[in-house]
């Protein structure tokens, strides 16, 4: 049973290149117009995904409970409303695209269920390819090409046809193995995106506790709740230069920092990518390493599966 989920998790990742090539092919989508306010949303992964795709399009991201809560978000002039959901079942996903949609905003649904509640709320769907495994996994490859789906019409200027080799190639790169125990994922601006993933896949698979913060935030709370021990890993943009002093101040002082990134001062090298891309990139050894981890442990269960009534308590919850 172990060897068997492994192997799935693990084809999952080593199948995000050809899967983003997919991507490329299925979800190309136009916004039709201009607009006065592009909001992206999603819960969960599909929620880190909407925090990268609103940086590249200049809009912004907003938890759909949040757009339920407050419907004035829907009423900026012309609003295009970008909702993101792998299976197209998250209830207030779909509440809010609806909701949306009665409000007079332009809705595209980025989902790989074109008969979802979400497709049916919505008035475009980008399509994305389904995973090779209907075995129930964590979000790998899902993480990924929701999130290029998501951004493409915003990136006419960018090669999108380089995303799958970059990815190819970060697949082979090494990081550091995170020890059991707490860690701190760190990032600003779209890598806000990586630090948020990269926990929650951590507490997803194996149970591990994670900090994910802003660069802004780490300074000001996590760092004093770190010892100098534990692993703190950070992911920089060329248009962040305060995490890279945060790493500099870091090391001096003994501590456990690494960097991922495309810089000479990163500890762990992905290939030279461009910022509007990095998300899709810097959260693949992440991704390794989490596997890495489960199979020293040799897990027999995603740690969200473990516990029956918290599933079935999350499960209510969310659809």
């Amino acid at each position: 049973m172990t060897d068997d989920l492994l192997s799935a998790l693990e084809a999952d990742i080593l199948a995000q290149p050809e899967l983003l090539s997919a991507t490329l092919d299925l979800s190309g989508w136009d916004p039709g117009e201009s607009y006065d306010r592009i909001i992206f949303t999603g819960c969960g992964d599909s929620y880190h995904a909407a925090i990268a795709a609103a940086h590249v399009a200049n809009g912004q991201a907003i938890e759909p409970h949040d757009i339920l809560c407050n419907p004035a978000h829907l009423e900026s002039g012309r609003v295009l409303l970008v909702a993101i959901s792998n299976s197209g079942k998250v209830r207030t996903t779909f509440r809010a695209a609806a909701l949306a949609r009665e409000r007079g905003a332009r809705v595209v649904a980025v989902t790989s269920r074109t008969d979802s509640p979400l497709a049916s709320a919505s008035d475009m769907v980008a399509r994305l390819p389904k995973r090779a495994s209907d075995r129930p996994l964590p979000g790998m490859s899902s993480y990924l090409t929701s999130m290029l789906a998501a951004m493409m019409p915003f990136l006419r200027e960018c090669d999108l046809e380089a995303a799958p080799d970059l990815v190819t190639t970060s697949l082979d790169t090494s990081m550091p193995s995170l020890v059991p125990g707490p860690c701190c994922l760190v990032g600003a601006l779209q890598n806000r995106a990586t630090a948020l993933y990269s926990a929650a896949k951590l507490a997803e698979v194996m149970g591990d506790v994670a900090l994910a913060c802003h660069t802004e935030e780490f300074c000001h709370v996590e760092l004093f709740l770190m010892d100098k021990t534990r692993p703190i890993v950070l992911f920089p943009s060329t248009s962040d230069d305060k995490i890279t002093n945060v790493h500099t101040a870091l090391r001096q002082r003994g501590f456990n920092s690494t960097m991922i990134g495309c810089g000479p001062e990163c500890e762990v090298c992905l290939p030279t990518t461009p910022d509007e891309l990095l998300p899709l990139v810097n959260c693949v050894p992440v991704q390794r390493a989490v596997l890495e981890l489960a199979k020293e442990r040799g897990i027999s269960s995603w740690n969200f599966f473990k516990d029956e009534e918290r599933l079935s308590i999350s499960d209510d919850l969310i659809y």
